[in-house]
């Protein structure tokens, strides 16, 4: 409790299931409560309320999507001083990740800070290294490994720790995958590292979430507006799946679709017993 990031990093281990329930649920209760707030002021109550809980999930940039959220809400319900919000409360929240950071880290060196943000760092290290012939394409081995991820540690203790992506890890980082530890890499790595260029164009084709996704945003930024949203259960279930933040987070197909029908059987079920007594 006193450290999240040093738990989130090192003690998740057979444990990582219940901390994606944890924030899948957060994220839609925080979803739902702020669409349902009747005040500005139960609002703003509200994302504190939720981004101090979410803060103790320990994943360091959890309070700043919580945060990009509940921008887009106050832009949804047409707040007129978003602006300011932005100017005010950005670098509170960044303050908080700053914090998270340096109690896990043990050290106030702001150096260390800027080289923790090393996403396309390691990026371009993977690509130097590929195009010196330093490292070989996996051929499928990322990609296909990555389904390790529908299985829970807690019930298969001999689960490789080394699947997925954290096969380029271990490459550069020996070791830091059964440490729970793992530098991301930024961009399409996870796609090149398979086939190359094809992989890339092939995974992203096949990747439909992705090209639904960003439809949604344009039809919202265009058509739907806050009352939409709040009075039609499909947008509203939409709503959720592309803009909840963290939600589905660290879940793989067919997983991440078996929670959110699950979510989305209780959610109407809900409003529709509403109606049902309301009329």
């Amino acid at each position: 409790m006193l450290n999240p990031r040093e738990g989130y990093q090192f003690h998740r281990s057979g444990a990582g299931f219940l901390w994606v329930l944890a924030i899948s649920f957060l994220s839609v209760s925080f979803v739902l409560s702020t669409l349902y707030a009747k005040s500005r002021i139960k609002l703003f109550l509200i994302f504190f309320i939720y981004a101090f809980s979410a803060y103790f999930l320990g994943s360091k940039g959890i309070v700043l999507d919580f945060f990009l959220y509940f921008l887009i809400i106050l832009w949804l319900t047409k707040y007129k001083k978003l602006k300011y919000i932005y100017i005010i409360m950005l670098p509170l929240v960044f303050g908080i990740m700053l914090y998270n950071f340096f109690s896990s880290a043990g050290s106030t060196d702001f150096k260390e800070v800027f080289s923790y943000f090393d996403h396309y760092v390691n990026a371009t290290m993977y690509y130097e290294a590929y195009y010196t012939n330093k490292i070989d394409l996996f051929y499928g081995k990322v990609y296909f490994s990555d389904f390790w991820n529908l299985v829970p540690r807690g019930v298969y203790p001999n689960k490789p720790y080394v699947f997925g992506i954290t096969h380029v890890n271990e490459f550069f980082f020996p070791g830091a995958a059964e440490e729970t530890n793992t530098p991301a890499f930024g961009g399409a790595v996870n796609y090149f590292a398979d086939f190359g260029i094809i992989g890339v164009i092939l995974f992203s084709f096949i990747n439909p979430i992705k090209f639904i996704s960003y439809f949604f945003l344009c039809q919202l930024l265009k058509n739907y507006t806050y009352e939409t949203i709040v009075n039609n259960s499909y947008i509203l279930l939409l709503f959720i799946l592309f803009t909840a933040p963290y939600f589905l987070f660290y879940l793989i197909f067919p997983l991440n679709m078996a929670l959110f029908f699950f979510i989305s059987v209780i959610i109407l079920l809900f409003n529709r017993i509403i109606l049902f007594k309301k009329y």
